[in-house]
Parts: C-alpha cells; sequence; structure tokens
C-alpha cells in the first residue's frame, strides 16, 4: 500500500546552512547528514567556508579540505580569508604553504602536515563527530502500558521526550 517517493529540495547554500545549523543544534541527524551531503554535492562552498563552517558544524573533512586547498592553491591567503578562519589557522596554513612552496613538503603531504599541526583542534572536532553519527532509527520507543499490563500500541512522548532531553544535555555540555 505504502510506496517510496523520493524527493530533492532544491535549496540556495545559505538555505543548506540553515537547515545544516538546525538540525545539528537539535541532533536531527539524518537531516544533518542530508544537508552536508547536498552542500558538498552542489560544490559552492568556499575553501574559507569549509573551515569555517567545519569547526561550526564539527566535519573535520572540511576542515582538512578547506586548509588544503589554501595551502596548495597558487595565490596567498588574503586578510579578508585570515579573518574568517582566524590567525591561528591562518599561521599554521602559511607555515605549511611555506614549506610546500620551497619544495621541502611535497603535495601528497600536505593533509598529514595539515592533520599533525592542527591535531588538537581536529581531535575535539572528531569527537563531536562521533556523537553526531548516532543512527536515530537506533532509537526504539517501547509503547507505554495500560493499566492491565497490555501495550496500548502508541508511541510514548515520555520516551521521545526523554531522548531528546538526553541528547539535548549531551549538547549542551559537549559545547560549554
Amino acid at each position: 500500500m505504502y510506496r517510496n517517493v523520493s524527493l530533492r529540495l532544491t535549496l540556495s547554500k545559505d538555505e543548506w546552512i540553515s537547515v545544516l545549523r538546525l538540525a545539528t543544534f537539535w541532533y536531527f541527524l539524518k537531516y544533518r547528514q542530508i544537508a552536508i551531503s547536498e552542500l558538498q554535492r552542489v560544490g559552492e562552498l568556499t575553501s574559507t567556508d569549509k573551515i569555517t563552517y567545519g569547526k561550526e558544524f564539527k566535519i573535520q573533512s572540511w576542515v582538512e579540505e578547506g586548509c588544503s586547498e589554501l595551502v596548495k592553491r597558487n595565490h596567498t591567503i588574503d586578510k579578508q580569508e585570515a579573518l574568517t578562519i582566524g590567525y591561528d589557522i591562518t599561521f599554521v596554513l602559511f607555515g605549511i604553504r611555506e614549506r610546500h612552496l620551497r619544495g621541502v613538503l611535497a603535495s601528497h603531504a600536505v593533509a598529514s602536515a595539515i592533520q599533525e599541526s592542527l591535531k588538537d583542534e581536529l581531535d575535539v572536532i572528531k569527537q563531536f563527530e562521533i556523537e553526531y553519527k548516532v543512527d536515530e532509527v537506533d532509537v526504539e520507543f517501547s509503547p507505554p502500558i495500560n493499566s492491565s499490563g497490555s501495550s496500548t500500541g502508541q508511541t510514548s512522548p515520555i520516551a521521545f521526550d526523554n531522548v531528546c532531553r538526553k541528547n539535548r544535555k549531551k549538547h549542551i555540555w559537549l559545547d560549554g
């Protein structure tokens, strides 16, 4: 009786970022993954976008890709990009870029140098990513029991509320 329906939303980059922001905040993990996939598919993220949003939404691969792109491109990081990604990361990237341009660091070794130089920050992001990879379909709710001890056949709103509250507490704890 039920049919699978496929639907693709056509949203702008800013709209997908909003979806990602809300899905991350509320732990709507399926929607978070959809937003990430769509932003990657459309390919409108700049190098600085990848770093900024990768840090904000805890997506390690975006931070690494954005850093690598800035190091390997033909022109240097400009003032606005440095302000956007932060001076700490900018200085690290300038050092890696300098070694790369002098030929001390081969192209294939840039990613490793970035991972090594930004290890602490990337480790924090990785911990969050683990939290966000929890598959929400694995959460099962037991139906409420009526006074006779049998199931009412309805999903318990209390169980759902407890799961949401538990995830929100984790989110607050990890942010603080």
